[in-house]
């Protein structure tokens, strides 16, 4: 079965997976289509654990770009609410530009099919941590600066 559907923005996108018996559609929320070397890449919001990715030559035939995610919860930022993945290519480095924890985060990977991560992946009690030093700091440079 070929099958592509393609619905309004926050609604699923729908393909066929080559080889597969059962049902074999991927649904995918906030859906991007990355290019490379000939090859198409597929990624969007799915899962609460990071990002599936899938591969195809002629956008009819999909499959599973690995058997784990291409990015993963522990390995980048973020603890959940994984959505709008969106992929670009500067140089040999690929990059994924993301929302985890509602806040936007950036993952690299030597290849797009991951895996996506980041050096010091930070978590939400972390970058409250920063925030709230960060906003002492300046609230109180305001308040030197007008004595």
């Amino acid at each position: 079965m070929k099958t592509l559907h393609l619905l309004a923005a926050g609604a699923a996108l729908s393909f066929s997976l080559q080889g597969q018996a059962q049902d074999n559609r991927i649904f995918l929320a906030d859906p991007a289509i990355f290019t490379d070397n000939g090859a198409y890449y597929l990624y969007g919001t799915g899962s609460a654990r990071g990002f599936l990715a899938y591969t195809s030559k002629d956008l009819q035939h999909w499959r599973p770009v690995a058997d784990t995610l291409a990015l993963k919860r522990g390995e980048a930022f973020g603890n959940g609410g994984f959505w709008a993945p969106h992929i670009f290519k500067r140089g040999n480095t690929y990059y994924m530009a993301y929302t985890a924890d509602e806040q936007i985060a950036i993952a690299t990977a030597t290849s797009p099919e991951g895996p996506f991560r980041q050096n010091t992946p930070l978590n939400s009690a972390a970058r409250a941590s920063r925030s709230t030093r960060s906003s002492s700091l300046t609230t109180t440079a305001k308040h030197t600066s007008t004595t």
